[in-house]
């Protein structure tokens, strides 16, 4: 299901007109129809910043261009939306130049005159860069406003989940360890070392299960596989979705004989807790919202991630970030895992972008995934571990660095 990407509710008082605008749109083009006088242009302009409403709210991207209640409002060129209007409405005190670029406010100078450069060349205009509306035709007019309302493309920026926006390694040994403290509390059990134990073993059950090469193949960890449903089609998923109540079940079973415990009842009952436990864990790390906000109005965002799609998009869902990016794929919606190539390429499509930089914590799945696609790349390395010499690519260890990184030209 696709995440609402706009979503606008505003309210405006246009002479004897009361215009109330009310959407929430996820698809990639939208038609806006009716007849004339009905509010079309106006719904735009109020999207687009060129009037204010009385009241209501609007957020782009995960992002609030306005809320009147709490006074945010974004001004229109910092909102990253293009607008032309029948009449191209062009700032008649700035030169041709200096309007097209009066939406890129979020790149470096230099950055900003490349892409003026290339939007004149573009539309045949750069013969008029100095010039000022009054001296162009009506024909170079609309040209010049059609260069303006594409200048602020958004570069695809693509985001790793686990371990770069979510916590997902300290959370499962936390459910594990809760698990295990209820065994505790009936029988006399180690509790770090149950936990320990039903790691090992679910490991173990999970390699020799006949299903292994799918989810080597997609990236599904024996850890996900003792809470994930295995939703979806395809006899894999069905294989998963069968086996899965054996496997939680085995899983805690040994574990407990390793404890000197036999008690089938009790390791069924683990095997529901665990599910539980793990749920109850969904942690965003405290930098992430503050950054994608600043990120989504200089950038489009999408989310690459590996392993099963019904519960990646599960944690995506209960971080609350899932209005932030206007493409989301998971590895077992492609049969493949980062680092292969094709998987970058199909985000790429999707997004129907040419290039993208590409975000995440494994130097190899993220990093050298992203370059053999022929993208850039940025490790985000929260562990501070040592860096690698032929690492070819910037590294931070908070998303806070990751706009200065961005917007440094010499990269």
């Amino acid at each position: 299901m696709s995440s609402v990407y706009l979503h606008a509710d505003v309210e405006h008082t246009l002479g004897n007109l009361s215009l109330r605008i009310s959407c929430a749109l996820s698809a990639p083009w939208t038609v806006l129809f009716g007849p004339s006088g009905a509010g079309k242009t106006s719904m735009l302009r109020s999207l687009g910043g060129l009037t204010r409403p009385e009241r209501g709210r609007v957020v782009l991207a995960g992002r609030t261009l306005v809320e009147t209640e709490s006074g945010v409002w974004v001004p229109p060129a910092e909102r990253g939306i293009g607008f032309v209007t029948q009449q191209p409405a062009l700032f008649p005190h700035m030169d041709v130049s200096r309007n097209v670029a009066f939406g890129l406010s979020g790149l470096s100078r230099r950055s900003s005159a490349e892409r003026v450069e290339q939007m004149l060349h573009l539309f045949q205009a750069s013969h008029l860069a100095k010039r000022r509306p009054a001296d162009l035709s009506g024909g170079e007019k609309q040209r010049v406003a059609l260069a303006r309302a594409l200048a602020p493309e958004p570069r695809l920026l693509l985001l790793d989940l686990d371990e770069t926006l979510m916590v997902e390694e300290l959370a499962a040994v936390s459910a594990f360890q809760a698990t295990a403290r209820h065994a505790a509390a009936i029988h006399d059990v180690d509790v770090d070392a149950l936990a320990l134990c039903a790691r090992s073993r679910a490991r173990e059950l999970w390699y020799a299960a006949p299903t292994h090469p799918y989810c080597k193949r997609v990236g599904i960890s024996s850890w996900e596989g003792l809470w994930c449903r295995y939703d979806g089609d395809g006899p894999e998923l069905e294989q998963l979705r069968a086996w899965a109540p054996t496997y939680r079940r085995e899983a805690w079973a040994l574990a407990l004989a390793d404890q000197d415990v036999d008690d089938g009842y009790l390791a069924s009952e683990l095997g529901d807790m665990f599910q539980a436990e793990r749920r109850a864990r969904h942690q965003v790390f405290p930098d992430v919202e503050p950054a994608l906000r600043e990120l989504s109005a200089t950038h489009s965002l999408g989310l690459l991630t590996n392993g099963a799609s019904c519960l990646q998009r599960e944690k995506l869902a209960a971080s609350g970030l899932a209005s932030f990016f206007s493409v989301v794929v998971v590895s077992s919606d492609v049969g493949v895992r980062k680092p292969t190539p094709a998987l970058f390429h199909h985000a790429l499509g999707l997004a129907g972008a040419e290039s993208a930089v590409m975000v995440g914590d494994s130097v190899e799945k993220d990093v050298r995934g992203a370059q053999a696609a022929g993208l850039q790349a940025v490790w985000l390395n929260r562990a501070g571990l040592p860096v690698p010499d032929d690492l070819g690519a910037p590294h931070i260890s908070s998303l806070s660095g990751l706009p200065g990184v961005l917007a440094d030209d010499s990269w």
